[in-house]
């Protein structure tokens, strides 16, 4: 059988491609917790559940769901992530991170209802047996449940190590003190007169989703 196709690009987490092995399709926005997520259900889950993940790309979900393939996509706050977006990549202004936030979900809430589950970064953060529960509503049997508070340390350190492997490093993705400062610092630009309606927009989607799932 052919293999799923692999991209790597050196910065990013590698992203495996759908393909005729897949068996479930992860994906959303990237600083959604992708690849937190992705990691706790490679702790958690069967080594059988082939999954692709990390094109951040909504027409990956769209695929997916043409395929008839199990599809969950991971979703956060928009505020939150295009905070944090814009604090992983200086050079992208936040009016552009929210632009293509909304198209990337806008995308997605154009899918048939029962197409996909949602993964909301504050339930898979919180405990993701609550996200096991959302997918299995939509995906009967799909998923495992499991012990949230040490399949999380196994997963963060999952993540730590691949980082190490790939980049010599802990990858880029993760949370640093740094990078907390500068949210704070453009966080206020949120509020402004030119990004208060996008941000606006935004949220009203996010509720859409929430209420959907």
């Amino acid at each position: 059988m052919k293999k799923s196709t692999v991209r790597d690009d050196g910065r990013h987490p590698p992203a495996i491609v759908v393909s005729e092995d897949t068996k479930l399709v992860v994906d959303g926005f990237p600083r959604s917790g992708n690849s937190f997520f992705v990691d706790l259900l490679e702790v958690t889950q069967s080594p059988d559940l082939q999954m692709s993940h990390h094109l951040h790309s909504a027409a990956h979900i769209k695929e997916g769901v043409r395929r008839k393939i199990p599809a969950i996509v991971v979703v956060r706050n928009p505020r939150e992530t295009v905070l944090a977006y814009g604090a992983y990549d200086k050079n992208v202004p936040l009016e552009d991170g929210l632009l293509d936030w909304i198209s990337f979900y806008e995308q997605v809430l154009e899918l048939p209802k029962n197409s996909y589950a949602l993964a909301r970064f504050e339930k898979f953060i919180r405990d993701g047996n609550e996200v096991v529960a959302d997918v299995n509503e939509r995906f009967e049997g799909l998923l495992s449940s499991f012990e949230h508070l040490p399949m999380q340390e196994k997963a963060k350190i999952r993540l730590e190590e691949i980082s190490q492997q790939a980049f010599g490093k802990v990858h880029q993705s993760q949370p640093s003190e740094e990078r907390n400062r500068y949210k704070k610092e453009i966080s206020e630009r949120l509020k402004s007169e030119a990004l208060g309606p996008l941000l606006a927009r935004a949220e009203k989607i996010y509720q859409n989703l929430s209420e959907r799932a």
